[in-house]
């Protein structure tokens, strides 16, 4: 990362007379606020809450970032912009809260301090490899790229030394790493299958564990799920002091796309809405060969079944 740009960063974050709002609120402690205003905690209520905090007239001018939550950086907001997006459009900084646990500082007994997320889970490969970016208008662009769990972004390291993402739906068609192809959906998905008039894609997340895991025997085992507490905007990586225990794991969502490109989630009733025309031969495959959509094999067993009709 370039020092320039790492001054830059704090500087904005610490510019007089605004501050960063916390908005990192976890499932639990926001539940328990709604609660206490007599409102239920679903989705909508919890979007529409954080859009009026974002979205409120000349906030930016109060507010340098914003610490987000696992669920709100990666949301949109009612006309489907994302909340991420939406804050640096107005010049704030957004943020997300994640920790790996906690460590024994040393030379300090009974002290503790948390740890970053360690490269190996941030990335998806281990290091910055060669990539192209073919755009809308035929250009083509190559860097070192990776792509970010956490962000779900393609970054490369620009001749700078800066991290950068790529993150330009209009301009951009799709980009390769390797001989792997990616889409922007939302965050950029791997595409993993071509199935004639059907596609197959995945996107591989960082994400909160709702409940904690337990061990054989009913009790807490944290060291069965990876977590962390830690501010990050893709160049710069802030630890922050966690307010309560949360817990993040890896995990990956799939996404079935047409013969242009056009992803929706891998459910039954996305599939019957790109192909409505073989609705009835869809539900009679779906009867005969139970379909596990957050399964990789069934999906590519679905797509070569749709690849026939």
């Amino acid at each position: 990362m370039n020092l320039q740009t790492l001054q830059n960063t704090a500087q904005s974050l610490v510019v007089p007379h605004k501050g960063i709002l916390a908005a990192d609120e976890s499932f639990g402690t926001i539940e328990k606020r709604f609660k206490a205003l007599g409102f239920e905690s679903t989705e909508d209520t919890r979007r529409s809450y954080r859009e009026m905090l974002f979205t409120t007239p000349n906030t930016e001018e109060y507010v340098s970032g914003v610490i987000l939550f696992d669920e709100t950086i990666r949301g949109n907001a009612g006309d489907g912009n994302n909340f991420a997006r939406i804050l640096e459009t107005k010049g704030m900084i957004p943020g997300i809260k994640v920790d790996k646990g906690t460590v024994e500082l040393a030379n300090f007994p009974g002290e503790k301090i948390t740890e970053s997320i360690p490269r190996a889970d941030l990335f998806k490969y281990p290091t910055f490899q060669p990539g192209e970016v073919n755009f809308k208008n035929g250009r083509v662009g190559s860097a070192n790229m990776n792509y970010n769990n956490l962000f779900s972004e393609i970054q490369f390291i620009d001749p700078k030394g800066d991290t950068v993402s790529l993150n330009d739906e209009k301009t951009i068609s799709y980009i390769t790493i390797g001989k792997d192809s990616f889409y922007f959906n939302n965050g950029f998905l791997e595409s993993i299958g071509s199935y004639g008039k059907i596609r197959l894609a995945k996107r591989n997340l960082i994400g909160y564990v709702k409940k904690e895991r337990l061990d054989g025997y009913g009790r807490q085992s944290s060291a069965s799920v990876d977590t962390y507490n830690t501010m990050s905007n893709g160049t710069y990586m802030k630890d922050l002091v966690a307010k309560e225990i949360l817990f993040f794991s890896p995990y990956t969502e799939y996404y079935f796309g047409d013969i242009y490109n056009h992803y929706k989630p891998a459910t039954k009733k996305s599939l019957i809405s790109m192909f409505g025309n073989y609705e009835t031969q869809i539900e009679a495959f779906l009867k005969q060969q139970p379909i596990d959509f957050k399964n990789e094999n069934d999906l590519r067993k679905l797509s070569a079944f749709v690849q026939g009709l």
